[in-house]
């Protein structure tokens, strides 16, 4: 009966995994290019932007547009690299970024 009981207790977290697993979006493993709109204005930050990119192995490429309206940020990856992760690294610098459609 226990046996069974953590069979299934498995199973519950195997199916919940794969479901968070669907929801996260990653920077696909195809190299596309992801577009996001962020609030950075100065060479200053864009220094800085590129410090935590050089950390940050998942990076392949990226360009900023400053002459923009929306300051446009494009990444490219070469591995699965998580949108959340990018916005929440930024967000610790005051940069805020937003994927765009």
């Amino acid at each position: 009966m226990i046996e069974k009981h953590l069979k299934n207790h498995k199973l519950i977290q195997m199916i919940e995994h794969s479901l968070l697993r669907e929801t996260e979006i990653f920077i696909s493993e195809r190299n596309d290019w992801m577009v996001f709109k962020t609030n950075i204005q100065t060479s200053f930050q864009v220094d800085v932007l590129k410090l935590l990119f050089q950390e940050h192995t998942d990076v392949k490429e990226w360009t900023i547009d400053l002459e923009d309206e929306d300051r446009v940020l494009r990444i490219k990856s070469g591995t699965l690299l998580k949108v959340e992760e990018l916005i929440s690294l930024g967000g610790m610098f005051g940069f805020q970024i937003q994927m765009m459609e």
